[in-house]
Order: structure tokens, then C-alpha cells, then sequence
């Protein structure tokens, strides 16, 4: 088996998928402590190699984390494989626990440029993106995060170290290799699952992550369970890499039947998770036998502000109005959902929050 710490964790893995603009370091706290139990492994929203490696802070944001035992995985993006080799660098020398490669984001601006999913269509470039960023990682285990007359240059080592010193990150990591994985879809405009799993394989990953739906669906129609079975046959035929499908689980029943048809290692779990920090607990305990915690209207409640507070703490106050589509998810499907929706999507900060969801019955 390939060194990996993901094998000493217990399967299926249930891990929070990446989401752009969705799972930041707020929601993922939130996420981590209330989980009960919470996720396997988390993933960060996705983040610009370019940005990164120029020493963009408001990209930084994207790379805190908080300390639960969890494992964290830094997910990139990009088409350009220096970048990736500079990157992974950076990543490692925040701490985190992986890196992941975005070849599944269907956004057109970031597909047109060659990144996200449009690597399916060019696996020798992904491939090489692969390779570069293993060579990041492995630079930074022999040279920690050093200035280099080719790359990273000595103001952006700078700001990586002021930045992890100003938010109280950890200093001084371990330099030990990190698992490079990559997250992934059945196709551009078709399936071509079994193709694209072998270029995959020829990377050789620690973790395939792959979502049932190709580039041109984006997030429509329904995830193809059985494109993902594919795909997992191939993969379990080499030892040493993971597969988590990806796509349309939503709660246990889901979770135990998207097992059954792929045969997945693991699932990484995506809009299900919107508002709903105790979701992949709840799946968690049902695959392993366990009762699911219930939670209370007053614990909705804290949840809500304590979400708030924390991304008080890690984010600027002025960029607040962020947070309202979390509370609008939090209270979906709620009595009186759609005015509390209305009054939540003009909030502007803490004091607003606890005035309105006072105001309402929230069970």
C-alpha cells in the first residue's frame, strides 16, 4: 500500500467535500465541532495556484484551519505546473495534512483557461501537474519554505510566515511528505470514465475523488453511480490508491446505497452539507451502527451565531454579508423559512443575527 495515513482511518472514510466559496475555515469549524461525529476528512474550497504563489492574503484566508484532529486537505487549481510545484510548497508549510488537484471544477472561467475539469482532456498535463506537485512537497521536506532564484521569492515567503504568525497558526510543521490526490469527473461532454481512470492511475494519487457527473452537466441531472462503480473496479485493482465517489448523497439511505453500487473506499459529501454541520455525523453513525445525535431549536440557534462569530474571528467584519447564505441554508425548510430567510439575507452582522432568529420559532 502506498504510505498514506488515509489507510489507518476506518471505511467507508465520509469525508466534507471542497466547495468553492462554501467550505471556508468558518464552515468548516463549525463543521468539525459539531459534527458528533464529525468528518472523517475535510477539505479547503479551492484555491488558485497563481494566487497562492503570489502571496494573495485574501487567498491565505482560504488555508486557516483550527485544530480538531481532523485531517485537512488544501485543494488547488490551475493549469500551469511550476505554479503547482511552488504552491505545494506553501501548502505543506501551512500544516496541512494533503494536497488535493482540482480536475472537476465545471466553472467556464477557470475551464477555459485549461483548469479544473478541462484537464480531462489533457492528461498529459495533468499528469505533469501531478509530478510537479509531488516535487513541491518533496523539495519542502529537504528545504523547508526557502527563497529560490527560480521561484518563490523572498517578500511572499514573508507573507506566508507573518500571515501563519498574525493568525496563530501553528509554527514550525514537521517536514514530512504529504499525500497529493486528486478530485475529478466521469467526463467532458460524455462519460469517459474508464479512459480517464487509467490516465489517473498512471499518476499515481493516494486518493481518486471523483463526482458522477461530467463537465457539461455541471451540477445538473442526476450523479451516475454506475459510471463511479467503473471506475472504482479499475482503481481497487491497484493497490495503494483510494477511491471516494462523489455526487447525490444526501443522507444514510443514500450513503449506504451509493456504497453498494461503487464499492467506494469512501464519499465525500457536497450540498447535502449546507446548513447542516450534524449530516455526515448522522451518516457516519448509521454505516457504523450507532445512533444519530438529535439536535434542539436552541442548538440551531447557537450554531447559527457561534458560525457568525467564528467568521468574525478569521474573516474581515465588512465582508460579513458572505455568511448569509449559510444562515438561509440553516433555516431551510424551517416553519416561517421564507421570512426568516428574508430578514437573514440583509443581515449585516452579529447583533442583526441574534435580533432576528430571536424573533422566530426555529425547531
Amino acid at each position: 500500500m502506498k504510505e498514506n495515513y488515509l489507510n489507518q482511518i476506518s471505511k467507508p472514510i465520509i469525508g466534507l467535500a471542497p466547495m468553492d466559496g462554501v467550505t471556508d475555515a468558518p464552515f468548516r469549524y463549525i463543521h468539525s465541532k459539531y459534527g458528533n461525529p464529525p468528518p472523517d476528512i475535510i477539505y479547503t474550497e479551492f484555491v488558485s495556484t497563481e494566487g497562492i504563489i503570489r502571496g494573495i492574503e485574501r487567498l491565505f484566508e482560504k488555508l486557516i484551519w483550527h485544530d480538531f484532529k481532523i485531517p485537512i486537505i488544501a485543494q488547488i487549481f490551475g493549469n500551469r505546473p511550476q505554479a503547482f510545484f511552488e504552491a505545494a510548497q506553501i501548502i505543506c508549510e501551512f500544516g496541512f495534512a494533503g494536497v488535493d488537484i482540482n480536475m472537476g471544477c465545471p466553472a467556464r472561467n477557470i475551464a477555459k483557461k485549461g483548469g479544473g475539469a478541462s484537464l480531462i482532456s489533457t492528461p498529459k498535463l495533468a499528469k505533469s501537474i501531478v509530478e510537479y506537485t509531488n516535487q513541491g512537497i518533496e523539495y519542502w521536506v529537504e528545504n523547508g519554505l526557502t527563497p529560490n532564484g527560480d521561484f518563490l521569492d523572498q517578500k511572499v515567503v514573508d507573507k506566508v510566515n507573518r500571515f501563519i504568525e498574525d493568525k496563530k497558526l501553528k509554527k514550525n510543521i514537521p517536514r514530512k511528505k504529504i499525500p497529493v490526490s486528486i478530485k475529478t469527473r466521469i467526463g467532458i461532454k460524455e462519460p469517459i470514465t474508464e479512459n480517464w481512470t487509467q490516465q489517473l492511475i498512471k499518476m499515481e494519487p493516494s486518493v481518486i475523488s471523483m463526482h458522477g457527473r461530467t463537465l457539461k452537466q455541471a451540477y445538473k441531472g442526476e450523479a451516475d453511480w454506475q459510471e463511479l462503480a467503473k471506475a472504482s473496479r479499475l482503481i481497487n485493482n491497484n493497490s495503494g490508491i483510494l477511491f471516494f465517489a462523489n455526487g447525490d448523497v444526501t443522507n444514510p439511505d443514500s450513503a449506504k446505497k451509493c456504497l453498494e453500487v461503487t464499492n467506494a473506499d469512501g464519499l465525500l459529501i457536497g450540498r447535502a452539507a449546507y446548513g447542516n454541520p450534524w449530516i455526515i455525523g448522522n451518516i457516519i453513525n448509521s454505516l457504523r451502527g450507532k445512533k444519530t445525535a438529535q439536535r434542539s431549536q436552541q442548538s440551531l440557534k447557537k450554531v447559527m451565531i457561534e458560525h457568525a462569530q467564528v467568521y468574525n474571528q478569521t474573516k474581515s467584519p465588512k465582508s460579513f454579508y458572505e455568511m448569509r447564505k449559510h444562515l438561509a441554508w440553516y433555516i431551510k425548510n424551517k416553519p416561517n423559512a421564507s421570512q426568516l430567510r428574508s430578514a437573514l439575507v440583509k443581515v449585516n452582522n452579529i447583533n442583526d443575527l441574534e435580533q432576528i432568529i430571536n424573533k422566530f420559532q426555529i425547531s
